[in-house]
């Protein structure tokens, strides 16, 4: 034993010769549990799966080490059991948050007794701010508050009214014509508008026109703010002001492409690292396909859950971000107008998280193959 220890360059600040024999015996067994752990940690033993591995204290040997893809990315660092200082940390941000929350309880509850006070006593000759900390008087007439005009949407006035992103504006000139002061027979400056002569939509076009919504800006500011991974209720309208817009159902049953078309087969996405792009998209409406077929078949398809072989197929690097993704997307609510809607550690990898942090839609262009097929363009938001 004392010749194995001295091999191993494991040495006591006690010389062995001058201990008890009792001493010697705990000591060497110390000794030796110590060189079987350090070994085991250089020399993993051969297990059966990740999961006896960790029972047993020994790391697995590559991080992207999985045996079967069974719909969910695997990550090293969740699989072990809490530490002391992790369950401290974990009890004091609960109890931080809990704090928190009665906090902004009782201010709600204070707030909302000083407003049914100060509401039938102080206005309208006193405003009070939301913090109801500052009183300010009023002076001079009561007015309409200004609203500049490019805030102020015609289509959220009207019923039926036209789309706010036509492609092709029509002219809407009064129809009476101007009653000439020596009534002699003047010619009618009435004419018949061009009529719309409807033609059955093209299955593929070469080159159509996109619509604004859908064209891809090299530079500047896009047209649309919409996640790829959240449904098309959240898609915002940011042109024409500061302040982003919804789409109407008006914007979205506009046209995709002039002329109308009933397929676009999306089959590239840009700066794709893949050789090739293993689920393209395929938008099919045989009425003619619309901005809102564009946006929602797009969402459906990145909400699919990957396959074995598509897994399969991903490089260690992707893997690794898609994993990334999939632990931060699990957390948050799928749409913004139901927050309370998170998917939970269940749910899967999907193909949203095969884009990493690019969800951020930025447009079409056709593709350079010149195939009738599109390029879609994602960045980071």
């Amino acid at each position: 034993m004392l010749q194995i220890l001295q091999s191993a360059h494991i040495t006591s600040h006690i010389p062995l010769q001058f201990q008890e024999p009792s001493l010697v015996i705990s000591y060497s067994l110390d000794l030796t549990r110590t060189l079987a752990s350090t070994m085991n940690a250089l020399v993993p033993w051969p297990h059966d799966s990740p999961s006896e591995a960790r029972r047993d204290g020994v790391a697995p040997i590559t991080t992207f080490y999985t045996p079967k893809f069974d719909g969910f990315p695997w990550d090293e660092s969740l699989l072990h059991d809490e530490s002391p200082e992790e369950r401290d940390r974990r009890i004091r941000h609960e109890q931080l948050v809990e704090k928190q929350i009665r906090s902004e309880k009782r201010q709600e509850k204070y707030s909302n007794l000083w407003r049914s006070f100060r509401r039938p006593l102080l206005m309208p000759f006193l405003t009070v701010d939301d913090d109801s900390r500052k009183v300010k008087r009023i002076r001079g007439s009561y007015t309409v508050p200004f609203i500049p005009g490019e805030m102020w949407r015609e289509s959220n006035l009207q019923v039926g009214h036209a789309p706010t992103t036509n492609i092709v504006r029509r002219d809407n000139s009064d129809l009476i014509p101007p009653i000439s002061i020596d009534a002699t027979r003047q010619p009618s400056t009435l004419y018949l508008r061009n009529a719309l002569v409807l033609q059955p939509p093209a299955p593929s076009l070469g080159n159509p026109q996109l619509h604004p919504l859908l064209q891809h800006t090299y530079t500047g500011q896009t047209a649309l703010c919409f996640d790829i991974g959240r449904p098309p209720t959240g898609t915002m309208w940011m042109a024409g002001g500061p302040i982003p817009t919804p789409l109407s159902e008006q914007d979205l049953a506009q046209p995709a492409t002039h002329p109308l078309v009933t397929q676009m087969h999306i089959a590239d996405i840009a700066d794709d690292p893949a050789p090739t792009f293993s689920h393209s998209i395929l938008v099919h409406n045989t009425c003619g396909i619309t901005c809102g077929d564009v946006f929602e078949t797009i969402w459906r398809h990145f909400q699919e859950h990957i396959r074995p072989d598509e897994y399969d197929s991903w490089s260690p690097r992707r893997r690794d971000l898609a994993a990334r993704a999939y632990h931060k997307r699990v957390h948050e609510p799928l749409d913004w107008a139901q927050p309370n809607n998170i998917p939970g550690r269940r749910d899967g990898l999907r193909r949203i998280d095969y884009m990493g942090d690019k969800v951020m839609f930025r447009g079409l262009e056709p593709s350079p193959r010149k195939d009738n097929t599109w390029l879609m363009f994602v960045g980071p938001p």
